[in-house]
């Protein structure tokens, strides 16, 4: 799993977790900006510094949704730009499962653009814990893409 998308799976859980003290039907909004590594791939050639505005919108049900606007990544050792192309976005929810297990899928989804190469990733990762808070089954699912 990248590192960027790592800290954001952090938050989600964190935010989806914390989501369960709100009130049903309460929402939660808020403006933070964001920044990290994406790893070098075969698209960028390099690793790239990531940042953008992102608006978290935490419910009372345990959903939870990550907007990056504004977003755009410069490359390490070459200096290019890339441009956010629409809005990236994660989506994760939590919900309790069976035996006080608590079930967690976040989804994270970015498109970058530099010159006439566009670069795409989608970052799927499932994680249930136990009652003890033992992850007792993770999935990560990886989609990119180079044009």
């Amino acid at each position: 799993m990248t590192k960027i998308f790592s800290a954001m799976v952090v938050v989600a859980l964190c935010l989806g977790l914390g989501s369960s003290v709100l009130a049903d039907g309460a929402t939660v909004m808020k403006d933070v900006p964001i920044g990290g590594l994406l790893p070098s791939n075969d698209c960028t050639g390099e690793d790239l510094i990531l940042s953008g505005t992102a608006k978290i919108v935490i419910r009372g049900n345990g959903g939870v949704h990550l907007g990056v606007s504004d977003v755009s990544a410069e490359g390490v050792d070459s200096g290019t730009i890339w441009e956010g192309v629409g809005v990236s976005t994660q989506n994760g929810s939590t919900r309790s499962g069976e035996n006080g297990a608590t079930v967690t899928t976040v989804t994270f989804k970015i498109r970058l653009k530099s010159g006439d190469t566009t670069f795409s990733q989608k970052l799927t990762t499932h994680i249930t814990m136990n009652a003890n808070g033992d992850v007792t089954s993770e999935v990560e699912l990886e989609n990119t893409s180079c044009r």
